[in-house]
């Protein structure tokens, strides 16, 4: 009996695509920013931005992989022998640790998506901050 769930080479491929869309945008968000030099903090917001461009993408792939695997899990638990006879409990974790990895992925996916809109928001902030401090600094020089 195998431990691990076994993905088909395409699904692998695919797997393997989304996480590298991972790994580039995780590279973005490590990119260091003086927060003092609005000019960056303005240049690192727009390489965010630009993120967003593949998140639906990735989290349509990462729900369709993690289904996929119930799918394979499911068919796998009918066909092994002794499966069904397990008590529920031990069915459960047979099924849990099946799904590991595909799970895994999806739980990637959905933490990096919810950082990078955690990321923007901040840098967002910290640019409004700076046009506010403008603003009051040419108002205070006026009067």
């Amino acid at each position: 009996m195998k431990t691990s769930l076994q993905f088909t080479e395409e699904q692998e491929k695919a797997v393997q695509k989304l996480l590298a869309e991972c790994a580039s945008i995780e590279i973005v968000m490590a990119m260091e920013v003086d927060v003092t030099k609005w000019e960056e903090v303005q240049v690192k917001l727009v390489r965010l931005t630009e993120c967003f461009a593949q998140t639906s993408k990735m989290i349509e792939m990462a729900a369709m992989i993690y289904n996929t695997a119930k799918g394979i899990v499911a068919n796998e638990a009918m066909t092994v022998p002794g499966v069904l006879d397990l008590k529920q409990d031990l069915q459960r974790n047979w099924i849990a640790g099946k799904l590991a990895r595909a799970e895994g992925i999806y739980n990637r996916v959905e933490t990096l998506l919810k950082d990078l809109r955690s990321q923007v928001e901040g840098y967002r902030s910290i640019l409004a901050f700076e046009r506010e401090r403008i603003r009051i600094e040419n108002f205070s020089q006026k009067t």
